[in-house]
């Protein structure tokens, strides 16, 4: 059956925020969007299920995980290859939860904290998108509620979904808080080298363990509750190198009340905090950022994907001189790279117009393409996008068509590129010209460029080869790339830039 096409365009990360201050209304059962249901609490250590290279499809990217020192390690698309649940090798360090995915309350808002979540397997993948949780005095579980759960009422958690639980049930949030329970799977008490008793009940942790010591809150207060969990977190944490973890711990003392397994209001976010997203994309550390005040998330790239067809089956055809037009608000005006994502049999041209302007022809050749496989293909320029509504329209110039999203990238300045530990800025660009080609591109340098090394890098500020650079080159050829987009820093004793290279695939 063929599909219609439709203009939807979702916005993952759409300001940059300075601190922790935003604004989150509060929810209202009966609302639209708005749902009850109920938070529970896991640390089990693994690799997630949002840490894989797939992942990176979704808008925001696949999720860092770390080595047993808490080093973040590059992800890999392997359930078992290097999962430390799995206790499976694949010839990469085993791969754990990142410590600084870890809960933390806002600095500047004592209602308002940040988490991270197993959502359920069963609705599909969720990795990236963020939702609002309302505390409302209650227990969620269908037990009685204590002085714990009414001590938290009102406060607000905002929650992203870092991994999927298959015992997750609809309308839960399984928080990520160290010493929650391991649950199914334990690789947490091998990274920290404890055996896992020390780490409470399978089900529910060190708060599980309080409960019943404390006799499930019969004529015991709050405090009660906090002093038993704030003891077991400290005498498990207590190592200096673990202060993510203990940090995390007596968050759920401190913020959440000892409060087990409280009811909420919760809705979807159409945009997530920038500090969560910091803490959730590969390549921003293991234990960087550090949760506490004086924390400012750092310029973070505007994407905006306008999804072309959804579901299975044929996809829309298009004949020669027919048109597709879109409406996209951007949030920020700026300069966007445009990727289609495009499934094609056979040649496939069109040319791309915004706003009454053309900006350039997206080019296929007949060969390189199927219908069971959807290939980014780059825009070779750059776009100029104003802040507001925006009209794009393609003019098909060959062949039919199958098109899944096309996405704007805007990338603030300084671009930040990270490899290995090291963090360079772009400086002012030179007369460089990229010129695309099929899985590859030319660098046209000018004359006395004074460059004298050049590193290829992917998107993540992963390597992908280096080399030298003579006096008199100037033409740099860079051929069978598997990237769509990739980065070429070029260095010199005075100078150093980073460029944006798109490559047809």
């Amino acid at each position: 059956m063929k599909k219609q096409f439709y203009a939807a365009v979702l916005f993952t990360v759409a300001f940059t925020v300075s601190g922790f201050a935003q604004i989150f209304p509060p929810l209202r059962q009966g609302d639209p969007g708005v749902s009850v249901g109920y938070a529970s609490r896991y640390w089990d250590g693994c690799k997630a299920s949002c840490s894989f290279l797939r992942k990176s499809a979704t808008l925001i990217g696949a999720s860092k995980n770390c080595d047993i020192n808490n080093n973040e390690i590059p992800v890999v698309d392997s359930e078992t290859d290097n999962n430390a649940c799995q206790m499976r090798h694949g010839g990469a360090p085993f791969a754990y939860t990142c410590w600084d995915m870890a809960p933390f309350a806002d600095p500047s808002n004592p209602a308002l904290a940040y988490a991270f979540a197993a959502t359920p397997g069963i609705v599909g993948d969720q990795c990236g998108k963020c939702f609002q949780l309302q505390f409302v005095g209650q227990r969620g579980d269908g037990f009685d509620p204590i002085a714990t759960h009414a001590a938290l009422n009102n406060k607000t958690l905002i929650v992203m979904a870092s991994n999927i639980g298959h015992d997750v049930v609809a309308n839960q949030f399984d928080l990520l808080v160290p010493g929650g329970g391991v649950g199914q799977f334990d690789s947490f008490s091998g990274q920290l080298g404890i055996n896992k008793s020390q780490l409470g009940n399978d089900w529910g942790g060190f708060l599980r363990d309080c409960e019943g010591e404390l006799n499930w809150g019969i004529n015991k207060t709050v405090e009660d509750f906090q002093v038993c969990l704030r003891d077991k977190c400290r005498g498990v944490f207590s190592d200096p190198k673990h202060k993510l973890l203990l940090d995390g711990c007596i968050f759920y003392a401190d913020w959440m009340m000892a409060a087990n397994n409280p009811r909420v209001l919760w809705k979807a976010l159409d945009e997530c905090p920038a500090v969560l997203v910091d803490r959730f994309m590969e390549g921003s550390g293991g234990n960087n950022p550090v949760p506490g005040v004086g924390y400012t998330s750092p310029p973070r790239r505007t994407i905006l994907t306008v999804q072309a067809n959804r579901g299975d089956g044929n996809m829309t055809n298009f004949s020669n001189g027919a048109t597709a037009t879109y409406t996209v608000n951007t949030p920020v005006a700026g300069t966007y790279a445009m990727t289609f994502g495009i499934a094609a049999g056979m040649e496939i041209r069109f040319s791309v117009t915004v706003n009454g302007h053309n900006v350039g022809t997206v080019f296929l050749p007949n060969g390189t393409g199927d219908w069971s496989t959807v290939r980014p293909i780059p825009l070779d320029a750059e776009v100029n996008l104003n802040a507001g509504n925006n009209t794009i329209t393609l003019n098909f110039q060959s062949a039919s068509l199958g098109m899944t999203y096309f996405r704007l990238v805007n990338e603030p300045e300084p671009v930040s590129v990270r490899h290995g530990t090291a963090r360079t800025a772009r400086t002012a660009t030179p007369n460089v010209t990229l010129k695309s080609g099929v899985r590859g591109f030319t660098a046209v340098l000018p004359a006395n460029h004074g460059y004298t090394s050049y590193r290829l890098l992917d998107l993540r500020g992963r390597e992908l080869t280096r080399g030298r650079v003579g006096e008199g080159m100037t033409d740099l050829q860079f051929n069978n790339i598997r990237n769509g987009v990739v980065l070429l820093r070029l260095d010199g004793k005075n100078t150093s830039t980073v460029l944006r290279a798109s490559t047809v695939q």
